[in-house]
């Protein structure tokens, strides 16, 4: 394992769990509100903390499966995906309300783009744009192997990509003219399933594979292995990428947390 300077550095945490009130200890989404609040959505329900403790919500409409799949946190208050569609949760009301798509498969993703508009991205049904300011809402059209989308993403510029982990094509880029997702043509040695895509502050795109770890995106296509697990046996099944302020990739994966420098490609697993 190659050790950076930073790696020396201790950090603390504790852990949160069913007995601090978490509704379930398997949880798919960490996002903070713009109060300060952590909000956790769970197998078994949407959960907000405090710094002290847990306080659980309960989505009536769900019934008896509470599972929360995605989070977006917004100024008024907070979008929550399900397998039964998008909920919001008005801070100012204090009201959970289903937003009027027919989705009925399980929300992979939740983002919003500089128009405001809420793209919403689902295992089985594609993509969804839904505009919050006129309630207008519609199913966009693309091409994707069992219509299985795993992020829908909104880069810097307000371009909207999707990645898909069920097979090719991999990513897919709107074209705003004909309103329509077209395939992105990849170089690589493989077919790099994905489930994360993320936009360094550099301008850089970055894949979170499913089989060959983390995979930088070159302008013609050219996908180049930074972190290679057949080589360094971490990096597998990679389920989220953050960027540090530093610059650091944190990078969530089968393997627990691995935090890489993209300058000089050193990394830890912590």
């Amino acid at each position: 394992m190659l050790m950076p300077a930073w790696a020396k550095d201790d950090y603390t945490y504790r852990q949160i769990t069913m007995n601090d009130g978490l509704a379930a200890n398997a949880v798919r989404n960490i996002v903070q509100d713009k109060n300060g609040y952590i909000w956790f959505g769970t197998d078994n329900g949407l959960c907000r903390y405090d710094g002290r403790r847990v306080l659980p919500f309960r989505i009536t409409e769900l019934g008896i499966n509470q599972y929360i799949s995605a989070l977006l946190a917004c100024d008024e208050g907070l979008y929550a995906g399900s397998a039964k569609g998008v909920f919001f949760v008005d801070f100012a009301h204090q009201t959970i309300t289903k937003l009027p798509m027919d989705i009925h498969s399980t929300v992979t993703y939740l983002s919003l783009d500089k128009e405001g508009g809420l793209w919403v991205s689902t295992m089985e049904q594609g993509v969804w744009l839904y505009m919050p300011k006129t309630g207008e809402y519609k199913q966009c059209s693309i091409k994707t192997p069992g219509n299985a989308v795993a992020q829908v993403f909104v880069d810097a510029g307000n371009q909207v990509w999707t990645v898909t982990n069920r097979g090719e094509p991999v990513i897919q880029k709107l074209n705003r003219l004909h309103n329509q997702f077209e395939p992105i043509n990849l170089s690589f040695n493989g077919v790099p399933t994905s489930l994360r895509m993320l936009q360094t502050r550099d301008g850089r795109y970055w894949l979170g594979t499913w089989e060959y770890g983390l995979l930088l995106m070159h302008s013609d296509g050219q996908l180049e292995q930074v972190l290679n697990p057949h080589l360094t046996n971490v990096g597998w099944h990679i389920h989220t990428l953050f960027e540090d302020p530093d610059g650091s990739i944190c990078i969530g994966c089968d393997d627990g947390l691995i935090r890489l420098d993209p300058r000089s490609g050193e990394w830890q697993k912590y």
